[in-house]
């Protein structure tokens, strides 16, 4: 997401300003937040559990697709993504994987990279598609759904929205004198749809793959040997490392932990995950 962000001084206090989405103070603050959207999925699970019977394997994959956007949508956008439109979201993102606009890429990856850059572009002009109009309606509705308020001045509350973050970089110090931080009410929108909508496909693309079966052979010797040393490497690492890997990683472990507190995860026979609530005693 901060990647597309250019190396000037307006675009560096950009930066600066959605790195507080992720900083140790955010990720604390977004903590009870997260709670609840764990609750809601385990909540969802137990529901499945308790209408198709123990013996149904449970959505796990689905499921946690919109866990994801729950999370990202109260921790990072300060608002609540519809079930709706969190549905659309996946279809759109899924649809794009499966039919990109462009050469087909090799790798899951480079597809999910290859859709954002030819869907999300705005350097040319692209016909209008059901895709684009449907994704462009979710997105407004999130976008107002945020707001732009700015925090105060002086505050020790983390900014918990992109449009609250961009709104404080608005204008620059430099030199004494407020610098317009090359934003007029226009291209102001636009980077918060963009910064928006990177944050929404990132946490889609971490949840992209299924994962109800284990993989072993992708840590086997002669994988390891076989790949591209750091092509393995999550959330990547320098100056293009995921800004976000601190949340993503306490994010985890709420997660597990909640989730074996309240359920036993077995493979199906016929594939996918059980999910058995536990008896706990007192």
């Amino acid at each position: 997401m901060l990647m597309q962000l250019q190396s000037t001084p307006s675009h560096r206090a950009l930066r600066s300003a959605l790195q507080q989405l992720f900083s140790p103070a955010a990720t604390r603050a977004a903590h009870a937040d997260l709670v609840s959207c764990t609750e809601r999925l385990l909540d969802r699970i137990a529901a499945h559990v308790s209408s198709k019977g123990r013996d149904a394997p449970v959505p796990v994959y689905r499921l946690v697709q919109e866990y994801v956007l729950d999370v990202t949508g109260r921790a990072f956008l300060s608002c609540v993504i519809s079930d709706a439109d969190s549905r659309r979201l996946i279809a759109i993102f899924e649809e794009w994987l499966v039919a990109p606009p462009e050469s087909e890429p090799r790798t899951p990856w480079a597809r999910g990279v290859a859709c954002a850059r030819a869907w999300l572009s705005r350097t040319e002009p692209l016909e209008p598609s059901r895709l684009q109009k449907t994704y462009d309606a979710v997105l407004r509705r999130i976008c107002d759904a945020m707001g732009a308020g700015a925090e105060g001045e002086g505050t020790t509350k983390p900014v918990r929205s992109v449009a609250a973050a961009l709104s404080t970089a608005r204008e620059v110090p430099a030199g004494g004198a407020p610098e317009a931080a090359a934003h007029d009410a226009a291209s102001f929108e636009a980077t918060v749809r963009d910064q928006t909508a990177g944050l929404l496909f990132a946490g889609l693309n971490s949840a992209s793959e299924p994962c109800d079966a284990p993989r072993p052979e992708f840590f086997t010797r002669a994988a390891q040997k076989s790949r591209t040393p750091g092509s393995f490497l999550p959330f990547s690492t320098g100056a293009k490392g995921c800004p976000a890997s601190g949340f993503a990683l306490h994010e985890m472990r709420v997660l597990l932990v909640m989730l074996l507190q309240r359920f036993e995860l077995a493979g199906a026979p016929g594939g996918g995950v059980l999910c058995t609530p536990r008896v706990v005693s007192s």
